[in-house]
Order: structure tokens, then C-alpha cells, then sequence
């Protein structure tokens, strides 16, 4: 089920104890929409070894080389769909021969490569991608934005860019200052925000920890 940014900007501000300004577009007190898009973005970019985004796209005709999808995170696996096997990786092995039949290399940046040329038939590509990013548009009408992540991804990426939004405002506000203490013993704190960006930093490695591995295609 898709979420909407509105509903994530709320639960961002209430994590670092903000107040809620009333749009459009919804912003805080002091995290402007635009740094909540952009903590939104990173925390997308975070989420993806864990829990990438699948893709499938049709190789059609017999190439030897394929233009790779946008987004295209890491390549699961290659099914050949004259034989309906899926087709081995090259091994880069110096004084060993390769084996026989069509295999396949993410080389070069952009592009799937193969051996020979494929059948008539073609092949299906799996691979694993990046979540959908806010682009350019997004910034001028950023309450429109949705996040096309399931719904158990919600907590990590609320929790990511809680905490890329905490280090990134206020570690640049002068007002920071005001915060630094004078103990007996102990270490001071001096910026608590810090403090608070590493917390909510933990508590996204502890709830993506919680995601179950997935099994990567055996090349």
C-alpha cells in the first residue's frame, strides 16, 4: 500500500519533537519540506540493500547486449527462454576457460552483456531496483509525492530520514551553542540533536535488522 508524503512528514516531525506547520506544503518549525524530500531520498537510497525494489523486463530477440533499466540496483538472475534455465555469470578467472553456452556480465556501467548472441526467444531479466525517488517536480508540489515502498517499510525510512533531517538541520544552526554543558564528570553533550540523529539512526538499523534476508539468485 502506497504512502503519502504527507502522512510520513507528520510522523517525521513528531519523532524530532517538532511542531507542525500547516501547508500546503506541510512543513516544522524548523525542517523546511524540502529537507524532509531530501531525507526522504536518502533514506530510500538506505533501505535498498535490505529491501530493494523488484523488477522484471523482457529481453526480446537474439542480442548480445541489452540497455539495463533505470534504477536497476543489482541483477538477480537471467532466465533464457529458448531452454527456460537461467543462464550462468562469467567468471573473471585468468587461465580458465569459460563454460559453454550463453552467460551474461554487468559490464559495461549500464548494460548487461552475453557471451553470444541469445535465441530468437530472448530472455527475462530479474533484477532488484531503487525505490522511486522524488525528481524535479516533486520539489515545487512536494505534498503530491508517493512513496511506492509496502507499508513495512515505513517505520525504517520515518526513522532514517528523522534522523538525516536532525543532523542535517541543526548541526549547521549557530544556535547550537546554547546546548553545550559543563559536567564534573562525564562527558559533556554539546549538540543533542547529534545525540538524537544517532538514536534514531540505530533504531533503523534495529528495524531493518528485523527484515528477513532475501536468498540472492545463484549465478
Amino acid at each position: 500500500m502506497a504512502t503519502s508524503f504527507e502522512q510520513l512528514k507528520r510522523s517525521v516531525i513528531e519523532l524530532v519533537a517538532d511542531t507542525v506547520v500547516e501547508g500546503p506544503p506541510i512543513e516544522a518549525g524548523q525542517l523546511s519540506a524540502r529537507l524532509l524530500l531530501d531525507g526522504v531520498a536518502a533514506a530510500l537510497t538506505a533501505i535498498c540493500q535490505k529491501a530493494p525494489k523488484h523488477g522484471v523486463a523482457v529481453i526480446g530477440g537474439a542480442v548480445d547486449s541489452f540497455d539495463l533499466p533505470e534504477g536497476l540496483y543489482e541483477i538477480s538472475g537471467v532466465k533464457d527462454l529458448s531452454t527456460g534455465l537461467f543462464l550462468e555469470r562469467m567468471n573473471f578467472v585468468a587461465n580458465v576457460s569459460s563454460a559453454q553456452g550463453v552467460q551474461w556480465t554487468d559490464f559495461p556501467q549500464g548494460k548487461i552483456t552475453f557471451s553470444q548472441a541469445l535465441s530468437t526467444y530472448g530472455a527475462t531479466l530479474f533484477y532488484d531496483a531503487l525505490w522511486d525517488f522524488p525528481g524535479p517536480t516533486d520539489y515545487d508540489n512536494p505534498d503530491d509525492f508517493v512513496l511506492d515502498v509496502p507499508q513495512y517499510l515505513f517505520l525504517p525510512v520515518c526513522l532514517y530520514t528523522a534522523s538525516y533531517c536532525a543532523i542535517k538541520r541543526f548541526s549547521e544552526s549557530a544556535e547550537i551553542r546554547q546546548f553545550a554543558t559543563k559536567v564534573d564528570s562525564g562527558d559533556p553533550i554539546d549538540n543533542p540533536f547529534q545525540v538524537l540523529s544517532d538514536f534514531l539512526l540505530r533504531r533503523f538499523e534495529v528495524e531493518i535488522g528485523r527484515l528477513q534476508q532475501r536468498q540472492r539468485g545463484s549465478y
